[in-house]
């Protein structure tokens, strides 16, 4: 190989270097950096006619992470975020037991899971979510999620399991 052609590559290389959005040069690796703390699941009753939806029992699961830094630069450190699914209708008879439920979503899912990191509400899929019920109130959380950064143009997508504990807060 010549040196044009050493400098053509090498100049071809920073070319499609620079071409890379800021974004996707960025790892959050929630996996190495955090983990999932207590988390609360609580029930309520929603309903809009003006989109025809009747009066409906959902579930909402909240479950904080430890804070850490993100290494996003132009975010304050550390992060203090949530893990928020919204939503579910889970259909359940008995909507207080959630004892072996599993949950699982995609792109098309009408259940809206989110987590607020790099200044915007990154929505992630549900490969896996399972509640264990530990006693009255509280039930092990066992998950693996994928977390779509890509979408708000914040980082790169990654996966993130977890395992924790969550507290059924029974209010009506």
């Amino acid at each position: 190989m010549g040196i044009f052609d050493f400098w053509k590559k090498k100049r071809n290389f920073e070319l499609n270097t620079e071409d890379v959005p800021v974004y996707k040069k960025i790892t959050v690796d929630l996996q190495n950096k955090t983990q999932a703390e207590k988390g609360t699941v609580e029930k309520y009753w929603f309903e809009n006619e003006n989109i025809g939806l009747k009066k409906t029992l959902f579930h909402r699961i909240s479950i904080p992470l430890k804070p850490f830094d993100s290494g996003i630069e132009y975010e304050s450190q550390p992060v203090e975020t949530i893990m928020s699914i919204e939503w579910m209708n889970l259909n359940l008879p008995n909507p207080d037991e959630l004892d072996g439920i599993s949950i699982k979503t995609d792109k098309d899912s009408e259940i809206e899971a989110s987590v607020y990191i790099g200044n915007a509400h990154n929505s992630f899929d549900i490969f896996m979510l399972t509640l264990n019920k530990i006693d009255e109130r509280n039930y092990r959380a066992i998950g693996k999620i994928m977390v779509d950064f890509e979408h708000e143009m914040v980082a790169n997508n990654e996966t993130f399991e977890f395992d924790t504990t969550i507290e059924f807060n029974r209010t009506e």
